[in-house]
């Protein structure tokens, strides 16, 4: 999903949640560019992208109950998450925010796809189309609940993530949680002052 630039006080940018973990290797991702070649990932995935996009505007708008207008290639993995969410009881408190949010204790912004309940617990999810779940997926999940927690003090506080991927293959729904996200939040947090570091902000200015 495309990401709002937002500026603080000094006007500088705060980063998103997928900019600070995008300072982390990926070493599958090298090996895959190096298998096909720049120009032609760089074309898969805009592709995929906007595959994704789409898939995830349209889950959004069932969420909400509202009118859905999807593409051939993207029904089918709609009608798998809908049976998904049906089979598993997921129940949407809050779906995608218009507005990034914001934390104001470490200096960075997000936007999750949605806050539930799950088997009597509030969790905070986000819907995949990635070729598998990776478990820096766990770190992305754990920022998101920070969000929700730091604006949400006084009531309870997210402790669960889920990911649901949709296959694009094979249409199937993978669910997988993560737990004990304030554990995977202590990473997160050390990527903070790497990420001023490696873009040159900050202290590093």
């Amino acid at each position: 999903m495309p990401h709002k630039e937002l500026k603080d006080s000094n006007g500088l940018t705060i980063p998103s949640v997928t900019n600070i973990l995008g300072i982390l290797g990926k070493s599958e991702l090298y090996r895959w560019y190096g298998k096909h070649g720049f120009e032609e990932c760089e074309r898969m995935k805009r592709e995929a992208g906007e595959w994704g996009t789409e898939l995830h505007e349209a889950i959004g708008l069932y969420l909400k109950g509202e009118e859905i207008s999807i593409s051939s290639r993207s029904a089918p993995m709609l009608h798998s998450f809908t049976e998904w969410k049906e089979r598993s009881g997921f129940k949407p408190l809050m779906i995608e925010p218009e507005e990034p949010m914001i934390s104001s204790l470490w200096g960075y912004q997000g936007t999750f796809d949605a806050v539930g309940e799950l088997d009597d617990e509030l969790v905070v999810a986000d819907w995949k189309t990635s070729a598998r779940i990776y478990p820096e997926y766990g770190l992305q999940l754990a920022a998101y609940a920070n969000l929700w927690n730091e604006a949400h003090n006084h009531k309870k506080h997210i402790k669960t993530g889920l990911i649901v991927r949709i296959d694009k293959k094979t249409n199937l729904v993978q669910a997988k949680g993560f737990y004990n996200l304030p554990m995977y939040f202590e990473v997160f947090k050390s990527l903070l002052p790497v990420y001023d570091f490696v873009k040159r902000q900050k202290a590093w200015a």
